[in-house]
């Protein structure tokens, strides 16, 4: 959990960049009218991310009722979701790593069961 914290301050610290990029992203996704469009400039970051991931099911850490794709996907959710509240005032910076972390393992703990309704 210390190199997800770590990686969680580090990107908090350019909350601005991470939110513009995400915004970015989506901007060209619309543009080329494909939803599913990565743009190659984030498959180096989500290479690296998903290993972490996939590094954290294999020990243990993370649950494998999920792939470690979808982990990174949800991760970067929790990140960008926090700093959209933060720029529309519903958070403040200092909660940040907090809100993302406490979010994010919540849901991730390896054993954890959400009951499908």
């Amino acid at each position: 959990m210390a190199r997800l914290r770590r990686i969680t301050h580090a990107l908090v610290e350019d909350l601005d960049l991470v939110i513009y990029s995400v915004n970015e992203m989506g901007m060209e996704v619309a543009e080329r009218g494909n939803t599913y469009y990565a743009a190659p400039e984030w498959e180096s970051f989500q290479a690296h991310l998903g290993a972490f991931f996939l590094h954290g099911q294999q020990r243990g850490v993370f649950g494998i009722e999920m792939p470690a794709s979808w982990w990174s996907d949800f991760y970067l959710s929790c990140l960008f979701g926090a700093g959209w509240a933060v720029a529309t005032g519903r958070l403040s910076q200092a909660s940040v790593v907090r809100a993302v972390l406490s979010s994010f393992l919540d849901g991730a703990r390896s054993g954890s069961r959400v009951q499908s309704p």
